[in-house]
């Protein structure tokens, strides 16, 4: 990887932890204003951390305030890196994509992944039949090397 990707890529990954941050915060019904006042922070620094991220942050920067609302940073971490593989400009591929979802979602609180799970099984359901023939044909394909139909010479 090339260092001005990986820099970007850093960036991008400290700005997921401070948006993890943010909705952590937000969750636990904590202002900037009051979490600066707990931490006896200028609001703006505690803006700075949530939305920017960004080099000047430091890793202290986001301990305080994770501890101080109550998360694990390292469980913070955690999700920022999982969600920066959504990101990502590389194409994945269809299994790839599905264990990062499943990381996501055993990430959730029960309540929030119990929605998820019946929304996508409800969409399932719904797809058309024509939706569900065109896989099954690209199974067989996939698994028979015999074309589907027998031409007539």
């Amino acid at each position: 990887m090339q260092q001005d990707a990986l820099d970007n890529e850093y960036e991008l990954f400290l700005r997921q932890i401070g948006s993890h941050l943010a909705e952590a915060r937000k969750n636990k019904g904590v202002s900037q204003r009051s979490l600066g006042e707990i931490l006896g922070k200028n609001p703006a620094m505690i803006a700075r951390v949530e939305k920017s991220g960004g080099r000047r942050t430091s890793l202290r920067s986001f301990f305080e305030v994770a501890r101080s609302i109550g998360v694990s940073l390292g469980e913070v971490i955690t999700k920022s890196e999982v969600d920066l593989e959504f990101v990502k400009e590389e194409p994945r591929q269809p299994n790839e994509r599905i264990q990062a979802l499943s990381a996501r979602l055993e990430g959730l609180p029960d309540s929030e992944r119990e929605w998820f799970l019946s929304t996508i099984e409800s969409l399932l359901q719904k797809a058309s039949p024509l939706t569900r023939k065109g896989a099954d044909i690209g199974r067989l394909n996939k698994e028979s090397s015999e074309p589907l139909c027998a031409s007539s010479s």
